[in-house]
């Protein structure tokens, strides 16, 4: 079973079941026309080094495949890798060193080591935790800047993890930067509430 649902609305709660994909598909609209959906930036992967501070906390990321596009200030997000993670924090770009690497600045700490699928700015996609907004997992997103329709995606081997009777949020953001300044936009967020997934005798 996979969730599909199709709205404008910018709250939307789901109910799923644990083990399934959810595919989202929806309609933005910005001052009555097609809000231009472009995509994301993705900077494949990348390896954070010794972070240091006590909030903010700071860390090196190296071996970037190019940090063309990317500038101070942007807020930046990847998938955790083995065992790299950016943690649960608002992590922004402080310095971009060079062609492959960067600065990061994060208000939670980090863990050194590998991540994947590093994104900034552009169009963000997450799961987190309703009672205390840890990170669960990245919503894949795809759309196209010459139409208004926006598909957001969760696999299952991120659902199967979610545990049925937690409570999940998720979001759906546009973040950039001007003069400086990050701005953040949330154009869609709703409940993601996990049923036990069960096994019908014409299943079997």
């Amino acid at each position: 079973m996979a969730t599909e649902v199709s709205f404008e609305p910018t709250t939307v709660n789901l109910t799923v079941y644990k083990g399934d994909s959810i595919n989202v598909k929806y309609t933005i609209k910005d001052n009555t026309s097609p809000y231009s959906i472009p995509a994301n930036t993705n900077f494949l992967g990348g390896t954070i080094g010794t972070v240091t501070g006590s909030g903010p906390y700071t860390a090196p990321i190296t071996a970037i495949s190019s940090t063309a596009g990317m500038a101070v200030g942007q807020r930046i997000f990847a998938t955790a890798g083995s065992p790299g993670t950016l943690g649960s924090g608002i992590v922004t770009i402080a310095s971009v060193t060079n062609a492959t690497s960067i600065t990061v600045s994060s208000t939670a700490t980090m863990t050194a080591g590998a991540i994947t699928a590093i994104n900034i700015g552009g169009w963000q996609g997450s799961i987190k935790k309703s009672s205390d907004s840890s990170f669960v997992g990245t919503i894949t997103l795809a759309g196209s800047a010459t139409t208004d329709n926006f598909t957001a995606y969760v696999p299952n081997t991120i659902t199967t993890n979610l545990v049925a009777g937690t409570a999940y949020k998720y979001d759906v953001q546009y973040t950039w930067v001007d003069t400086g300044v990050t701005y953040l936009r949330t154009f869609v967020k709703g409940t993601i509430t996990v049923l036990d997934d069960v096994t019908l005798a014409g299943d079997a």
